[in-house]
């Protein structure tokens, strides 16, 4: 089958007949989480796809039933399930560390299923000081929910990976901020992503693939911050109301 990509005509058949051949020969690799740039090895870096992503959300939280956001904001095994409502693609290893599988990631000719290992904790800024590596964002919050990729592996690959050909660097934080009686719900989530250029690529025009990886990244990031706001806002209310139905019952008692 013939591809055209710009000026460039290849005969991905052929292609991928030649990097099947290797595969055969070399056990499936893993790839692995790291917030620093990938090191420096047998590629050079020009070998590499790097992908960068920020996403920002700012949205109005209503609160109900005199139940503080910042309450809800300590229930990280609530808001956990809340964004990951599919319990056949999350595991729980530890108190603060959950495995997600995520859905798999459409690259030009890869299909990309990753595993991450993800931790997610409450950190409260008077108590623990500057969450590290946090800007000045959410500064006087007093509760927040932060993200961090511990690791990640790549499955469903079509090529073989070395250990530092796909590294994935990921964190952020989820925090309310009050004016007055109002409260809204802020954070941010930033991605890197560096990914060994597989061969099936080696002729794509680099002007094409990083342009194409950021925008893809950009997508995923917008449509999980769309889920994630609509999804919080609902099992806040749920909350909320559970919350005031205690207070009555004691009250009652």
């Amino acid at each position: 089958m013939l591809c055209a990509v710009g000026a460039y005509s290849l005969d991905w058949k052929a292609v991928n007949h030649r990097w099947k051949i290797g595969r055969s020969l070399a056990p499936q690799p893993k790839g692995r989480c790291v917030a620093s740039k990938v090191a420096s090895g047998a590629r050079a870096s020009s070998d590499y796809v790097r992908v960068l992503s920020t996403l920002q959300t700012d949205i109005p939280f209503p609160e109900l039933y005199g139940v503080p956001l910042e309450q809800y904001m300590t229930e990280t095994q609530r808001i956990f399930s809340a964004v990951f409502p599919d319990t056949h693609r999350a595991q729980r290893l530890s108190p603060e560390v959950w495995r997600i599988f995520m859905l798999p990631i459409n690259f030009f000719f890869l299909s990309v299923r990753p595993v991450v290992d993800m931790r997610v904790w409450v950190h409260d800024p008077s108590v623990d000081g500057p969450r590290p590596g946090a800007t000045a964002t959410g500064g006087k919050a007093r509760k927040m929910v932060c993200l961090e990729a511990l690791r990640c592996d790549l499955r469903s690959l079509d090529y073989v990976l070395k250990p530092d050909d796909f590294i994935l660097g990921a964190n952020g934080a989820l925090y309310p901020e009050r004016t007055g009686p109002a409260a809204r719900l802020r954070g941010s989530m930033h991605v890197s992503i560096s990914l060994a250029v597989p061969p099936a690529l080696f002729f794509t025009p680099r002007g094409l693939l990083e342009p194409a990886g950021n925008a893809v990244m950009e997508q995923l990031l917008q449509n999980m911050k769309n889920k994630v706001n609509s999804q919080l806002l609902v099992d806040y209310r749920a909350y909320a109301q559970e919350e005031a139905a205690k207070r009555r019952q004691i009250q009652s008692d």
